[in-house]
């Protein structure tokens, strides 16, 4: 955290394996990450009023697409690239 109340600036960042296809990529098992800065605006209570994202895609769309197009015939992936993940916790 960068600063504290009533703008709260604060650094993240998001990862996973890339196991699954993204659009008609195929996955590369690397693990993609996304690093991106956040302002909340909070009341004296630290209730969010207003919440900003700031971040740079490029980096994570280039790992999402290393992997090289998908065969025609394997090229069924979804548009999200967590849709494995929810698969195995919907069956648990």
């Amino acid at each position: 955290m960068f600063s504290g109340p009533p703008n709260v600036t604060f650094k993240w960042r998001h990862w996973g394996d890339f196991n699954g296809a993204y659009k008609e990529f195929a996955p590369t098992g690397e693990t993609v990450e996304i690093i991106g800065m956040s302002i909340a605006r909070v009341t004296d209570d630290l209730q969010i009023i207003s919440l900003e994202h700031y971040f740079d895609n490029t980096l994570f769309l280039e790992k999402l697409t290393a992997g090289g197009k998908l065969p025609i015939s394997d090229n069924k992936g979804s548009a999200c690239p967590f849709s494995s993940w929810f698969k195995k916790v919907k069956k648990s």
